[in-house]
């Protein structure tokens, strides 16, 4: 874990957001070389720069640090790092190539929720390695709406390494028990006289193989960090990455239909059984640039400005249950679907003034900003489709289907968002903080629907205040809490909707928080909030007329409840971390009046994580770790109709660092379902998702 670091006393901004907007955060701190406060979770860090400091975040960030992203699962990507964050849950099945993750009950979205250094959203079409990614910070709350566009319920923001003062030449191979391996190399330099240039390379290539008999692929990586000290003022940093996979999709099992309002929910299969297409591939490819300049004005004043752009393509042969088949028997249909064509385009620019001064004996810190971003997509449809005989539970290779081969329509969609901003963060004493800002915005959003292929496009001129609170209650514990109102992008509408893949149009969402967060006792650190969200209800609308199957909004959701994390390091051999989310979703609609007060799909009312950490006096550089993972029942549908049942998950691991041949060496072992249950790991309108067996996942690090 990183060691623990002072605050000064004054505010620190970390730009974040898709707006600019800037909010208060410092980094978040480990508790010390075994425990973290649960996954890195926020530390009340400005407790240690003295008497009298607060701490400046006013709402729930959790970030994850490098070395606790090396100490799990980094094939896996982001998802990997933040799975034990307190109310993240997986939205993937086993053998998903792209990881997608639910924070407080909502999906993040896939082109606005994931952001690159704070600031460009990245098009998140296939999982995001986190090879040359420093920390990975969970930000909710408040926090996502401070982005413009983008889910209320949070943000993953992916912090990039930069070029070391010390050189580094690292080298790393992996695998898993499946057969999966790859190798993986991080080299940084900087040059100049004065060191002014600085240099950071990291790339990857991998032989994918997720568990799934005759699953498996290839995928590449490659990213370059470049820093210029053009002068003491000026400064800038360029980012680049380009990664890509050709793998093969697992099939997908759709709900029944409601008999007499019950949805019968199927034996839960084989994970290790393909049910998709071997022949067809799945070949999705990204890229992301950004570029950054800031100017230090004088001590107190600095400006910013940063441009960037995140393109995504994607074909794939898509294979999913037509939802006729015998859940005894396994007898069923299997449509394979050719989708091509798919482009995702974000582009992203601001300019802001940061700048500290003092009215009267108030301490201010203060951001004034514009920023512009545009999101483009041409979402195609009407490629074709087969059909073939299948057996969920034994299925047989699907025979090479003829590609219909039928012109491809597209339904394009484009967001546009120019914004004035403006926060500020008052000391009003040294225990107690306020934050208050506004941004304004002209947007303008045009979609298509894929079933009249008529145009619609939305011009409004959104107002988003926000505002929070610190207190200093006792030495080492704050009272924190905060309000957001932003415009939040419409979802992606759901495969087998008459409209699906249409992005809907942007909402209006409302976030509330109040927690207290405390190290008080040493070596022990606990956090409570609650949190209330409003937000439109997307459903697929299943009232007879026009608008039958079409996935559009109908009334609001509100989702409200209680998250927990609490960390230990009960000596110097052990620690032990846990989170936990308590809370209750229900909707009131329009539309349809059978689903007032029900809860959406997919949500689990409790959730929680346990961890305990071991290091053995008697075993320099070994660590030994378990784990449990709870998720509750979840419902198939927006009616509730069925339920998936809760599951507990065990893990195992060991890391061990040495020297071998007087190189520092670190060695990782880790175990998935260590139980090896079968379970449902999600479940949505449109497809069951089972998780994997019993995984075993190893690498190996050694510097140069």
């Amino acid at each position: 874990m990183k060691t623990k670091r002072h605050c000064v006393s004054k505010l620190l901004y970390l730009t974040l957001g898709l707006t600019g907007v800037s909010i208060p955060l410092h980094s978040a701190i480990a508790a010390g070389p075994v425990a973290s406060p649960a996954a890195g979770a926020e530390e009340d860090a400005d407790a240690k720069a003295g008497a009298g400091s607060v701490e400046t975040t006013t709402q729930t960030k959790v970030v994850v640090s490098r070395e606790q992203i090396e100490s799990g699962d980094q094939q896996e990507g982001y998802g990997e790092a933040v799975k034990t964050v307190a109310g993240v849950a997986s939205n993937n099945a086993a053998g998903s190539a792209n990881a997608s993750v639910k924070f407080r009950g909502i999906q993040l979205g896939l082109y606005t929720n994931y952001r690159l250094n704070g600031g460009l959203a990245i098009t998140n079409v296939v999982t995001i390695p986190t090879e040359d990614k420093e920390k990975v910070e969970a930000l909710k709350g408040a926090n996502a709406l401070m982005f413009g566009l983008a889910s209320p319920a949070g943000i993953i923001n992916l912090v990039t390494k930069r070029p070391a003062n010390k050189d580094v030449s690292t080298v790393t191979l992996s695998g898993n028990a499946f057969g999966q391996y790859g190798g993986a190399v991080d080299l940084s330099r900087k040059f100049g006289d004065e060191k002014q240039f600085g240099l950071r390379v990291n790339a990857s290539a991998t032989h994918i193989e997720t568990g799934v008999d005759g699953l498996s692929g290839t995928g590449q990586f490659a990213s370059v960090a470049a820093d210029w000290r053009a002068s003491k003022q000026l400064s800038f940093k360029l980012d680049y990455e380009n990664y890509r996979k050709d793998v093969m999709e697992q099939g997908s099992i759709a709900p029944l239909a409601a008999v007499k309002g019950v949805i019968v929910v199927p034996n839960i299969p084989d994970p290790t059984h393909m049910l998709g297409a071997t022949w067809g591939l799945y070949t999705p490819r990204t890229e992301n640039k950004m570029l950054r300049a800031d100017y230090l004005v004088s001590d107190d004043w600095r400006v910013l400005a940063e441009i960037g752009a995140s393109n995504s393509e994607r074909n794939r042969v898509q294979a999913r249950t037509t939802g006729n088949y015998d859940v005894v028997t396994g007898d069923g249909k299997m449509q394979i679907q050719w989708i091509k064509g798919q482009n995702y385009d974000n582009r992203f620019g601001r300019v802001e003034l940061h700048g500290k001064f003092d009215l009267g004996s108030v301490k201010n810190d203060a951001t004034f900003g514009y920023s512009s971003s545009e999101r483009a997509g041409n979402n195609p449809f009407g490629p074709g489709a087969a059909t073939t005989a299948i057996n969920i539970y034994n299925p047989l290779p699907i025979p090479q289907l003829v590609d219909p081969n039928k012109p491809i329509v597209y339904a394009p969609s484009l967001n546009v968002e120019k914004s004035y901003y403006v926060y500020d963060t008052a000391a009003l004493s040294s225990s107690l903080k306020i934050l208050a800002g506004v941004r304004s915005s002209d947007a303008q959003f045009m979609s298509t629907n894929q079933k009249t292929l008529t145009p619609t496009t939305l011009k409004t001129t959104p107002t988003a205040p926000g505002a929070g609170l610190l207190w200093e209650l006792a030495p080492r514990t704050t009272v924190y809490g905060s309000y957001m109102r932003a415009f939040e992008d419409g979802p992606t509408a759901t495969a087998n909707t008459t409209n699906e893949y249409q992005i809907l149009a942007p909402t209006e969402s409302t976030q509330k928080e109040i927690g207290i967060r405390s190290t008080f006792f040493k070596g022990l650190y606990a956090n409570i909030d609650y949190f209330d969200i409003v937000r439109a209800n997307a459903v697929a609308n299943q009232v007879a007329g026009a608008h039958f199957n079409e996935f559009l909004y109908d009334g609001t959701s509100h989702l409200y409840g209680f998250e927990i994390a609490a960390s230990a390091q009960i000596n110097r051999s052990w620690a032990v971390n846990g989170t936990a989310q308590i809370m209750r979703g229900t909707m009131v609609t329009v539309i349809d009046p059978n689903l007032n007060g029900k809860s959406p799909e997919n949500m689990a009312d409790l959730m929680g994580t346990l961890n305990v950490e071991y290091r053995p006096a008697s075993v320099m550089g070994l660590t030994l770790k378990a784990g449990a993972n709870y998720i509750g029942p979840r419902f198939i549908n927006a009616l509730n109709q069925g339920a998936i049942p809760g599951v507990t998950l065990f893990s195992a691991g060991a890391a061990y660092k040495t020297k071998i041949a007087g190189r520092k060496t670190t060695m990782q072992l880790s175990v998935t379902n260590l139980a090896d249950k079968r379970y449902w790991a999600a479940v949505t309108s449109s497809s069951y998702g089972a998780g994997m067996e019993r995984g075993l996942s190893f690498s190996a690090k050694t510097e140069f």
